[in-house]
């Protein structure tokens, strides 16, 4: 029996290739899309929960910042949908500390023709900023340094396979 497949929108890192490879393992289908009233934004490392920063002062210190899509009206995230199984759901979603810090959601996406998908992301519920959101559709992936992002993720696919299987 096949694995159902899921709509990812990736945004931020997860918006790139390269990521998406090294926490699944191979570069699936996707395309460009936007999400609608929410805003892009980018988290510093004291706006991140502190149970969230236990596991990651592992890797990180206090430079270490994360896009976040937080709701916004009027505003949009571009991003990619990528085209994944449910398994490969999981290691983003363990990738991306589902629960501890980001909440996994259902939404709605729109391609650049304007059709509209249902898809899976993660979200930050609330964050109170007094910049202004990210609206562009090309801007900088990786707001860390993008090797040493890969290699943990590759890590990260790696770990949590061996625990799932």
């Amino acid at each position: 029996m096949s694995e159902k497949n899921v709509m990812y929108f990736g945004y931020g890192a997860n918006a790139h290739k390269d990521m998406i490879k090294a926490l699944i393992g191979r570069t699936p289908k996707g395309f460009k899309a936007k999400l609608r009233d929410y805003g892009l934004f980018i988290q510093s490392w004291l706006d991140i929960p502190l149970e969230a920063k236990k596991t990651l002062e592992e890797a990180w210190d206090e430079s270490f910042s994360s896009y976040i899509a937080v709701p916004l009206k009027g505003v949009v995230v571009w991003g990619t949908a990528w085209e994944i199984t449910e398994k490969e759901r999981a290691v983003i979603g363990e990738w991306e500390l589902h629960h501890k810090w980001y909440l996994p959601v259902k939404i709605k996406i729109v391609d650049e023709k304007g059709k509209i998908s249902e898809a899976e992301t993660e979200i930050i519920p609330r964050f109170y900023t007094k910049v202004s959101a990210i609206q562009e559709k090309e801007y900088p992936h990786f707001p860390n340094d993008k090797a040493k992002m890969l290699k943990l993720a590759r890590k990260l696919r790696k770990d949590f396979l061996k625990k799932t299987t």
